[in-house]
């Protein structure tokens, strides 16, 4: 390994350590973004694919996380639910996937990678 290398190898290790520390859906969902950015960013500048699989891997990482996190959201519920009753002018509803720049689709598959066993990831 060249020393080249070293620096943006440490820029995957510190997304790595960033999505493991991530603790809100708006940081794992902004980490899985620039990992996008970035692996289409070294597919274009024709980098190793070494490089490009490490992106992308923090990537698919960074859905599996937000998977899990979604799963454990509460499901949003409509304005107009009047099965509900009244409700205290303190309680706070789940925010709506499109407000937090999630498609349906991308929540139905990364919860289906959150349900894959640690072992099977790495191949998936």
């Amino acid at each position: 390994m060249t020393l080249a290398l070293e620096p943006k190898l440490l820029h995957f290790d510190a997304a790595r350590l960033a999505l493991s520390e991530a603790r809100s859906i708006d940081e794992v969902k902004a980490i899985r973004d620039q990992a996008e950015a970035v692996s289409a960013y070294l597919k274009q500048q024709r980098q190793s694919r070494g490089m490009q699989n490490d992106a992308a891997e923090i990537k698919l990482r960074a859905e599996r996380r937000l998977g899990e996190m979604l799963k454990e959201t509460p499901r949003h519920q409509p304005k107009d639910n009047l099965k509900a009753g009244p409700k205290s002018h303190d309680v706070t509803t789940a925010p709506r996937l499109t407000a937090l720049g999630i498609t349906p689709m991308q929540s139905s598959r990364w919860q289906k990678e959150a349900q894959l066993p640690e072992p099977d990831f790495p191949a998936f």
